[in-house]
């Protein structure tokens, strides 16, 4: 699983289109078509072959990560972005999306009284950040 961790000011973001992997995940709710957040902690997601292998410690550990991250720079809301452009070892498509579901649930679970914001798998879309530019 690689992250990329980006403390923003502001992120939005747009469904444009379906992506041929939209064909075999599962269909994007009303909620997921676009999504606006203030002062987050943007977690880019890219799920990989080797993740398929022990899936909900990887998440577990990928978590820890996240939270450590987002206590220290005290966000005030987590936004997590499937973004396979941070791979070019992708998981099939129906694995990575399993996966990144357990990553929404359980971050959901572990980041209570935290607004944890998610967008859709499987589709393009467009986005804006405002990044924050500190240490």
């Amino acid at each position: 699983m690689r992250l990329l961790l980006i403390h923003a000011h502001s992120f939005e973001y747009a469904v444009t289109e379906k992506t041929a992997v939209s064909k075999v995940v599962r269909p994007m709710t009303e909620a997921e078509k676009g999504g606006k957040v203030g002062d987050s902690l943007v977690c880019f997601t890219a799920i990989e072959t080797p993740d398929l292998k022990n899936s909900r410690e990887l998440v577990a550990k990928a978590l820890q990560a996240v939270q450590k991250h987002f206590l220290q720079i005290k966000a005030g809301s987590l936004m997590l972005y499937p973004y396979a452009h941070l791979s070019s070892d992708l998981a099939p498509p129906k694995d990575a999306q399993s996966i990144m579901d357990l990553f929404v649930q359980q971050a959901e679970e572990l980041f209570k009284g935290v607004t944890v914001s998610h967008a859709p798998f499987g589709y393009y879309k467009s986005f804006q950040v405002a990044c924050k530019g500190h240490p």
